[in-house]
């Protein structure tokens, strides 16, 4: 189960880079002088606040700056146990794995993806047909992968279909699997809809990864 993903470092520093070669995976920083400032305001006013003031954002202009440092949800309910008991109408995610994505300020981050328990090739294609393109050969081209990955989650935003932190999620573990197949790891990867769903498969056949498009995957 892929329960609090914690990339290795080389992963890290390529995910970080993919993250900030767009504004829309940027995290919000504008507000965050006038938080600090307010902050030391309050500890001026009320001593005894200033611990409190160290682990959160005391403004409540800065609520999300707040929620951001709450400890994500990792676990969720109502998911199927695996393909047999999913409905076929779409690749349904499996378990109690919740998508998350929570950064540091450190500069690191942990994030969490969906898991594809009995998902086959073979079942996929018979729930979304033949695909348009198949590809094996990751290694050689991963860079441009991530990169068209990367428009493809900027676009699922824009049309509201997942929200930024989801995105964030699934763009690090496109990243985590890309690095990998540098390490020799085979990969097989589906594509459909004029390459804007792709489909992971590991060598063993195991399900790895899902382009969240809510039309081809269900998850929470």
């Amino acid at each position: 189960m892929k329960k609090r993903t914690l990339f290795s470092l080389f992963s890290l520093v390529a995910a970080l880079f993919l993250l900030s070669a767009c504004s829309l995976f940027l995290p919000q920083r504008s507000n965050r002088p006038a938080q600090s400032s307010e902050a030391r305001k309050l500890e001026k006013k009320d001593s005894s606040s200033k611990k409190k003031s160290e682990t959160k954002e005391s403004s409540s202009s800065s609520s999300s700056s707040q929620d951001a440092r709450k400890e994500p949800e990792k676990t969720t309910d109502g998911l199927p146990a695996d393909a047999d008991h999913a409905k076929k109408d779409k690749i349904y995610a499996t378990g109690d794995a919740k998508v998350y994505y929570q950064s540091y300020e450190s500069g690191g981050f942990e994030a969490q993806i969906p898991e594809f328990k009995g998902y086959t090739q073979e079942k996929v294609k018979s729930i979304l047909g033949e695909p348009e393109k198949v590809s094996t050969d990751l290694a050689s081209e991963y860079e441009a992968f991530q990169n068209k990955e990367l428009e493809n989650l900027k676009r699922l935003v824009q049309e509201q279909k997942i929200n930024t932190e989801q995105a964030r999620a699934f763009l690090a573990g496109v990243v985590d699997i890309s690095q990998a197949s540098r390490l020799q790891n085979t990969y097989t990867i589906y594509s459909y809809k004029n390459e804007q769903i792709s489909i992971i498969f590991s060598q063993e056949g195991e399900l790895l990864y899902v382009t969240p498009d809510p039309d081809y995957l269900y998850f929470k």
